[in-house]
């Protein structure tokens, strides 16, 4: 009985001792994986990759853009695109995603959040994940929601800035 105690004892303690460990490196990666997926937009917007700026926004963010450029091309008069074609022309960083972000970087300058700003992991839970970036004139820090999407960390650029409607 006393060898039985002690086998099922020394057992436990190497099961709950492992997952500490794996779990703490697994959940730095994920952050590192978090804030390199973050930045890598930022760095994208900066040199004006207007595909990569696209790859690394979170659906509905996207969805979003497109059905917002719908409307603005509605009402200048031009309708000859479908919702389709539009992300494609975002995917591709063609003429109407250059329009877009070079109308949208006019307004934004992401090295304020690349070079002066300070980042660090919000909370953690699930598929999303906050990035609190704090601008050194700022008293109020923006948090960067972050989505996880079909494997990959995805900036929601929408679900952060836009208003809600």
């Amino acid at each position: 009985m006393k060898d039985r105690f002690i086998l099922s004892f020394t057992l436990l303690l190497l099961v709950f001792s492992q997952p500490l460990p794996a779990f703490a490196v697994s959940s730095e990666s994920e952050m590192d994986m978090i804030l390199t997926s973050a930045e890598s937009v930022f760095k994208s917007m900066k040199s004006r990759s207007y595909a990569l700026i696209w790859g690394g926004l979170s659906a509905k963010s996207q969805e979003t853009i497109v059905e917002d450029t719908q409307k603005s091309l509605q009402k200048s008069g031009v309708s000859s695109y479908t919702n389709e074609q539009l992300a494609v022309d975002f995917s591709s960083g063609a003429v109407l995603a250059k329009a877009y972000w070079d109308s949208f970087l006019n307004n934004f300058d992401p090295d304020t959040v690349l070079s002066q700003s300070t980042w660090k992991m919000g909370p953690i839970k699930n598929d999303k994940a906050d990035v609190i970036i704090s601008y050194k004139k700022s008293e109020n820090p923006a948090v960067l929601k972050m989505l996880r999407e079909e494997g990959s960390w995805k900036v929601g650029l929408v679900e952060t800035f836009w208003l809600r409607k």
